[in-house]
């Protein structure tokens, strides 16, 4: 897409997106860029700019921090499996974000990855997720299920899932959970079921 910024890494080894000055709503981030391959996007890329729809290539490997944060009128995207590292608040207030696809190689959700993304209803948690950093889902008011698979290990933080208007209906755990912190749900009245593993010792 024309607008998008490219640089060279230090090293020479790969490209990285550093930023976005065009006027379209709908981005393409090319798989590479003066014959080398697109593995980044730098810190706060996308921050502030008015696009609604994101496609990120394939060589993509990490997202930097608040790579899109506030970008408003993002309503969907979808995260490549290449990429195993989000940075925190990478998608914080996208407050028209629908739908999220996570990649399957990603490790760790950070902090505030997803924070104030206000219209978000779901969310699938891959099973190469072993730990959900603090506040990542705060302010997702309209959150109503949540579903963490095999490979999740640690909930960290009291105000990890602070919704405040309380519409999360049900979250579902694996057996290989070990830590939660308390008062995770405090904020959750309308919470109907919780479904745990009956692997799951704790």
């Amino acid at each position: 897409t024309e607008g998008v910024l490219y640089d060279i890494s230090a090293d020479g080894t790969y490209a990285e997106v550093i930023g976005y000055e065009g006027t379209a709503t709908r981005v393409r981030i090319a798989d590479t860029y003066e014959n080398l391959p697109v593995k980044a996007i730098y810190d706060k890329a996308f921050k502030n700019k008015s696009i609604v729809f994101v496609v990120i290539s394939d060589s993509v490997e990490t997202i930097g921090q608040s790579a899109f944060n506030n970008c408003d009128g993002l309503t969907s995207i979808e995260i490549p499996d290449s990429v195993t590292s989000i940075g925190d608040l990478a998608f914080r207030y996208c407050a028209e974000l629908e739908h999220l696809k996570l990649s399957s190689q990603l490790e760790e959700i950070p902090m505030q990855m997803i924070s104030a993304c206000k219209k978000l209803k779901t969310l699938d948690v891959p099973s190469s997720v072993k730990r959900i950093h603090e506040t990542s889902l705060e302010w997702c008011e309209s959150l109503e299920h949540i579903t963490f698979h095999e490979g999740l290990e640690e909930i960290v933080n009291e105000y990890w899932l602070e919704v405040r208007k309380g519409n999360l209906k049900e979250a579902i755990f694996p057996s290989t959970l070990r830590y939660m912190s308390g008062g995770l749900f405090r904020k959750c009245p309308d919470v109907k079921e919780f479904i745990v593993a009956k692997e799951n010792p704790y």
